[in-house]
């Protein structure tokens, strides 16, 4: 059972887990837009305001931390890149990619957490499937920076397209298979064990 239990027509009920993955999602999401502002296109501020409150250190500690893990797997993987001092990691071709607060993965983490947090299941099994989750997403993001800023060194005009289409929608699809994971693996293989 989740925390809010809906009660939904009959023709919609086997859609019930999916319209309550995507209201969660819509409402963290306009929620996030309501309370979180940044400046994105200023190259020299990085303050990020939660209603007005400046809370830039965690967006930048993650930014830093996204940045320097993306330099060491490029590195690993034999391209020659560099980072200067505001996460611009750079290519050798002199195309390069600047890793900002947005690019922290915070904004991801939270609409995952709210996602499990509002889910059918034990708190238990959410105590235990929250901080993995946490850290997919984290990894997710990650390699959805590696592979933008792996591709653009020989085609940078791909840019806005990976980074505003292609993986940013993969990264939403990657929370959904989570939760999918969660409601249709773990708490379905759960329920049909309490009924045995």
């Amino acid at each position: 059972m989740s925390p809010i239990d809906i009660k939904l027509p009959s023709k919609l009920q086997p859609y019930k887990g999916i319209i309550f993955f995507m209201v969660t999602l819509l409402v963290a999401n306009l929620i996030w837009k309501i309370s979180i502002t940044g400046e994105e296109a200023n190259q020299c501020s990085q303050q990020v305001l939660l209603w007005g409150i400046d809370v830039s250190l965690p967006f930048d500690f993650m930014a830093d931390l996204v940045a320097k893990s993306t330099l060491y797997i490029l590195n690993l993987l034999g391209m020659d890149v560099v980072m200067n001092n505001e996460n611009v990691l750079r290519h050798t071709t002199g195309y390069g990619v600047r890793i900002i607060w947005a690019c922290s993965g915070l904004k991801q983490i939270y609409i995952f957490f709210c996602i499990a947090l509002f889910s059918r299941g034990h708190w238990n099994k959410k105590l235990f499937f929250i901080p993995i989750g946490i850290i997919m997403v984290h990894f997710t993001n990650v390699i959805r920076i590696v592979i933008t800023a792996a591709i653009t060194k020989y085609h940078h005009e791909w840019f806005p397209f990976l980074h505003d289409y292609v993986t940013k929608y993969a990264f939403y699809l990657i929370i959904f298979l989570m939760w999918v994971v969660w409601d249709e693996v773990i708490i379905s293989k759960q329920s049909s064990s309490s009924k045995q």
